[in-house]
């Protein structure tokens, strides 16, 4: 059985670094989704949970808001560091402690993080999410979308594709893992161990660490990006992240 992710981002910062220009799906439908579920961040405040490299933060300072960043791989928090001009605040830490006040944010965002991690690390995430939301702010989740997973999946049965997974093991808590190889634009990889945590654990560790469930949506894979890059496939339509706003 498995726990711990024993893979991590800063061991693939060749990957993973930071990146001015879009390389990976994510960059092209999931942060984008995520900043319009969002709305105007100009003047919030902002803290991405779990920002690797700084590349979402970026954008999010870019577009006016007030950002900070924690990660608690220190090698992957150095890249972002390292290229930050927009006045982010980078700090190590992880998101089931979070080093800040209560109310301190008017957004948390959880951006392709939570599937990192086991299901103990991803019901105290939330507990600090909503304990570091500002009383009506609001509280982001994005990750993949549960189809990926299933048997027959283009992730689990194409030769093809952008992301790629197999199932490898139970975690302590019965959550199946998943060894996951994710392709950039360019052909390139990164492999790293995923948790397939159910749709009701997203939405229920939000509900009882105090947070409302506003809406839930799923972004998918769109034709375009199969002209993009080869290796991306060929089959498009289907769900590739699901998305969920919760109110503090």
């Amino acid at each position: 059985m498995w726990r711990y992710v024993m893979t991590t981002f800063g061991d693939q910062k060749e990957f993973w670094g930071h990146r001015e220009n879009p390389k990976l799906v994510g960059d092209f439908i999931n942060r984008p989704a995520v900043i319009r579920m969002i709305g105007d961040v100009k003047g919030k405040g902002i803290l991405e949970a779990g920002c690797g490299s700084g590349y979402f933060a970026s954008l999010l300072a870019q577009k006016g808001g007030i950002v900070w960043g924690i990660d608690k791989d220190t090698n992957i928090l150095r890249e972002a560091e390292r290229s930050n001009t927009l006045g982010i605040r980078y700090q190590p830490g992880c998101i089931e402690r979070l080093p800040y006040d209560d109310d301190s944010f008017d957004v948390v965002t959880l951006t392709s993080v939570l599937m990192y991690n086991d299901s103990e690390v991803m019901r105290e995430a939330y507990v600090q999410a909503w304990k570091g939301t500002k009383p009506g702010g609001r509280v982001i989740v994005s990750v993949p979308h549960p189809y990926l997973y299933l048997p027959g999946s283009m992730a689990r049965s194409e030769d093809i594709s952008w992301l790629k997974l197999n199932s490898h093991g139970t975690s302590v808590e019965r959550t199946e893992v998943f060894t996951q190889e994710y392709f950039d634009i360019h052909g390139n990889s990164s492999v790293l161990d995923v948790y397939d945590h159910p749709t009701d654990d997203y939405v229920n560790f939000g509900l009882q660490a105090g947070l409302s469930l506003l809406r839930m949506e799923s972004v998918k894979f769109p034709e375009e990006l199969t002209k993009r890059s080869p290796g991306w496939g060929k089959t498009w339509g289907y769900d590739a992240y699901l998305l969920l706003e919760f109110s503090a």
